[in-house]
């Protein structure tokens, strides 16, 4: 695997107008659009990260986590700035952490290969990088001082575009204006429902999406052999839980189920399926819509499909 410093060049070494410490390839503009940078960012390998995001480090680590770096603007008025750059281990991974990061956010923006703005910050990606710029508060100098230290890292940013990371074949089946996000472990599928505290699916890696109020995963596993095991064992694992209850199950004989539903203690319907190398699991409060949902899933999936594309 290529190490940081390979993958990500955060601006020209020698360049005057970049900030650096000690550990090379990452690296900040010393001024951005009349914001400061106060001190030498803050560099976080391995388990540091749960110094610098106290109780959210192991999402990352999860998906796949090189290092990340911090580093502190403040304009002439004494207003702050906030900039974080994560470095993931490909592409699917800073996919997976920008579709959880930007979930709370809203406008498009256009930097990197996806970004997005919330109220108060800025969230992109580009190639296995994210970075997310946030200000003390929502007012006008303070987003402008925003966006234009996001549009000075991103000049910086040396990796290649990934554009779309996750399968086209799971974009028609969203609401607009939403996108289906990759998932890699319990963590980031916890993100979007909470099956149970344990990894009942076995999940490597999936899926998720959401039409209107419907969500739906799809989990890929190595083989069908495979799949069958972990679908057994999630429906074993789930009726334990005092959380779901009034389970059935649709079989072709006695001793082989392909699917089962239950009820969650919220009223939503959930139906998990098994189709080839993968299980599908649609979650709602209405069956004809989680039906519908499971459907349509299931004719956008064939046994070949991939759950996302290859870093180019």
């Amino acid at each position: 695997m290529r190490t940081i410093s390979a993958l990500l060049v955060w601006c020209v070494l020698s360049s005057p107008a970049v900030a650096q410490n000690a550990s090379p390839g990452f690296v900040f503009p010393n001024d951005a659009a009349g914001w400061r940078l106060v001190e030498p960012p803050s560099i976080y390998v391995g388990d540091d990260l749960f110094r610098m995001i106290d109780g959210g480090a192991a999402l990352y680590q999860e998906y796949g986590f090189d290092r990340a770096a911090s580093a502190h603007y403040e304009d002439s008025a004494g207003h702050s700035i906030e900039a974080e750059m994560y470095s993931m281990s490909d592409c699917a991974a800073s996919d997976g952490i920008f579709g959880i990061t930007a979930a709370a956010g809203g406008e498009k923006g256009s930097l990197g290969d996806e970004c997005e703005l919330g109220e108060y910050f800025l969230v992109f990606r580009k190639g296995p990088h994210v970075v997310t710029v946030s200000g003390q508060n929502s007012d006008r100098p303070t987003m402008d001082g925003v966006k234009g230290v996001g549009r000075a890292i991103e000049k910086c940013i040396e990796a290649r575009a990934c554009g779309p990371v996750v399968s086209w074949q799971f974009i028609p089946l969203v609401t607009a204006g939403t996108r289906p996000v990759f998932v890699r472990g319990v963590i980031g599928v916890g993100n979007f429902y909470m099956f149970s505290a344990r990894n009942v699916f076995n999940v490597h890696e999936g899926v998720t999406g959401q039409r209107d109020s419907t969500r739906f995963f799809v989990f890929r596993y190595a083989d069908p052999k495979e799949t069958k095991k972990c679908f057994l064992a999630s429906a074993e694992l789930l009726q334990a839980e005092p959380k779901y209850s009034a389970f059935s199950f649709g079989q072709t004989d006695a001793a082989h189920p392909q699917r089962f539903e239950c009820n969650d203690r919220d009223g939503n319907l959930l139906s998990a399926r098994l189709l080839s190398r993968f299980i599908i699991v649609v979650i709602g409060r209405s069956r004809d819509r989680v039906k519908e949902l499971d459907v349509d899933v299931g004719k956008n999936l064939a046994p070949a499909s991939v759950i996302y594309h290859a870093d180019q």
